[in-house]
């Protein structure tokens, strides 16, 4: 087949005139997910004023977009030149967009991406799926070292089937047992949802109040949502999915106000899990479970297929009869000598450092006094 030749969208305007394109591309891939629209990842760029870093590649066959790959270089300060999903950080999954049927195309994706000059050192690609035929392409390069490896488990369940049916008598009895003492102690319980930007907006505030309430007084750790920068970020990057229609957030409201709340992205029959937040005065009745119960019968009456709880193999998650998928992270070099000391960092030092919970928690405390004196500092820095 014959190709253009690659073309680099390095521009917001640029990348804001694919809109149309982006959207009939994502329709025709093997998996449609929010994390690959368009209008997510303008949001996520917007809110995290990251356009200047844009590095989005496409190619065309007959004039029609066939190959998209949504990325950005994340300029650190050692110098290291990184490349990585627009999305990255708030997204729960990554590809190289590809039609169906064009899977050749993205060998020229391929090549243009690897020849010398082109402005990365590293490539760090997070919660791709194993079949992804990009990461294949990366994989057989000669020019380059690479790792492809499972990092995180996605647990789904499927609203096809009555969900009821593939949870545990244990956890039925704990959902009768807790909306019905949880309705003793508050009054009435209703399920509301929130959709439009105005209502959207409300119940952000409302959840960011809760979110904050549920880690006051745990030793040694704090909200993200106590920093506001935080707050305004998944803010604006929210309101703007909910003008596309894309948010759903849903209370578990009682006479005394919302006892529950979880945000969610909606797209292509699939109803994304993105956080949820609970009283915790409340806490011995588990609302977050009785919130996601309602929201379970919302999906299976809208017609919605999948309820995604994203990465992550909490107990919480799995316990509701969900299937799971492995997601992979993607990492490259080339074959420089800085480039070999930041893979050494980022594969072997960087995440196990990451996941030690003190040194999370003191990040976050760090973070959150620069905050209050104004001196918040780039995040990812």
């Amino acid at each position: 087949m014959t190709f253009v030749d690659v073309q680099i969208c390095k521009t917001l305007v640029e990348f804001r005139q694919l809109g149309q394109e982006w959207a009939g591309l994502v329709g025709e891939c093997p998996e449609q997910n929010v994390f690959l629209t368009h209008e997510f990842l303008m949001s996520w760029l917007r809110s995290k004023n990251m356009a200047a870093h844009l590095a989005v590649m496409i190619v065309r066959r007959g004039g029609q977009l066939v190959t998209a790959a949504p990325f950005y270089i994340d300029r650190r300060k050692s110098g290291i030149r990184t490349l990585r999903f627009i999305g990255d950080g708030y997204s729960d999954f990554g590809d190289v967009l590809v039609k169906r049927g064009s899977e050749d195309a993205l060998g020229a994706i391929g090549k243009a991406l690897l020849r010398e000059g082109t402005g990365w050192d590293t490539l760090d690609l997070k919660y791709l799926p194993k079949d992804s035929p990009f990461a294949n392409v990366i994989r057989q390069a000669s020019s380059v070292e690479s790792q492809f490896a499972p990092v995180i488990g996605n647990p789904f369940v499927s609203v096809r089937d009555d969900w009821r049916e593939n949870v545990t008598t244990k956890l039925r009895k704990q959902l009768r047992l807790g909306y019905r003492n949880l309705e003793s102690k508050v009054g009435t319980l209703k399920l509301t949802i929130a959709v439009e930007p105005d209502a959207v907006a409300e119940a952000l505030e409302r959840f960011f109040e809760l979110h904050q309430c549920r880690w006051i007084g745990m030793k040694g750790d704090i909200s993200r949502f106590a920093i506001e920068s935080e707050r305004r970020e998944y803010t604006e990057l929210f309101l703007e999915m909910a003008r596309h229609g894309r948010v759903i957030i849903a209370r578990l409201e009682a006479p005394v106000g919302p006892v529950a709340i979880a945000v969610n992205l909606l797209y292509a029959g699939r109803l994304y899990y993105c956080q949820p937040a609970f009283d915790p005065q409340f806490a011995k009745y588990s609302p977050s479970k009785l919130l996601i119960a309602l929201l379970l019968d919302y999906c299976a009456r809208e017609g919605v297929a999948i309820f995604d709880f994203l990465r992550g193999d909490e107990d919480y998650k799995l316990q509701w009869g969900a299937q799971r998928r492995d997601l992979y992270r993607l990492y490259a070099r080339r074959r420089t000598a800085t480039a070999c000391l930041a893979m050494v960092w980022d594969v072997k030092w960087r995440e196990r450092i990451r996941q030690l919970e003190l040194v999370r928690r003191g990040v976050r405390r760090v973070r959150w006094s620069l905050a209050k004196r104004g001196t918040t500092p780039r995040p990812g820095a």
